[in-house]
């Protein structure tokens, strides 16, 4: 099972009256619910499910993936999916002028998340969850990377929005005000060492994604 969003199941809102360490398959989202960030807690809800369903039985393993924010390239001509509106965003100008929320995010590349799915199927001994992630960057850290393989070909931003800014204006584009108070400027890191581990997963570095 490919948790898509996955790492927001596992990811938990920053708080910053408690010292925060590394994200592993442990830990599940404790802040999300139906009336705040109704998306990861729908994945969060979903993946439960699953893992009950297969206490139930025993005809059949669990085995999920939790990827982080899936980027790479596209085998369809689809530009519906949140990833592919984002990238041409990203592109077309729309956060040239003002910049982009210091939204940190853990990143993977598609065809490992493809690979990771083989190697779930076909290794006997795998089990549990599994963190995908090549790592954390901020958005402003994915414009360089546009920019260092395309140039100035397209207007990708080149500034980071002050938080305030974001606060003021976050909800016109879906964020609520209390998503970017929690998260907005707070560094988020993940621990991929069982996925290495056990599926034998070393993800494509994020300096070399094309």
């Amino acid at each position: 099972m490919s948790n898509d969003g996955g790492i927001k199941v596992v990811n938990r809102e920053f708080n910053p009256k408690k010292k925060e360490g590394i994200f592993t398959e442990k830990i599940w989202n404790i802040t999300s619910s139906a009336d705040h960030q109704p998306y990861p807690y729908s994945k969060m809800i979903a993946e439960r499910e699953a893992w009950s369903i297969s206490k139930e039985q025993k005809r059949w393993d669990l085995v999920v993936i939790n990827p982080g924010w899936i980027l790479g390239p596209s085998l369809s001509k689809r530009t519906d999916s949140q990833s592919i509106k984002t990238m041409i965003e990203f592109g077309n100008g729309t956060y040239y002028r003002f910049g982009v929320p210091e939204f940190w995010n853990g990143i993977v590349d598609v065809r490992d998340v493809a690979f990771s799915h083989i190697k779930a199927g076909f290794t006997p001994e795998a089990s549990g969850r599994h963190i995908l992630v090549s790592g954390e960057i901020t958005l402003i850290d994915l414009a360089d990377i546009l920019r260092n393989n395309f140039g100035d070909a397209y207007r990708f931003p080149r500034k980071k929005s002050p938080k305030f800014m974001v606060w003021l204006t976050g909800p016109m584009f879906g964020f609520s005000r209390k998503y970017i108070s929690r998260n907005v400027g707070y560094r988020i890191r993940f621990d991929t060492s069982y996925s290495k581990t056990d599926l034998g997963m070393p993800c494509l570095q994020v300096s070399l994604f094309r």
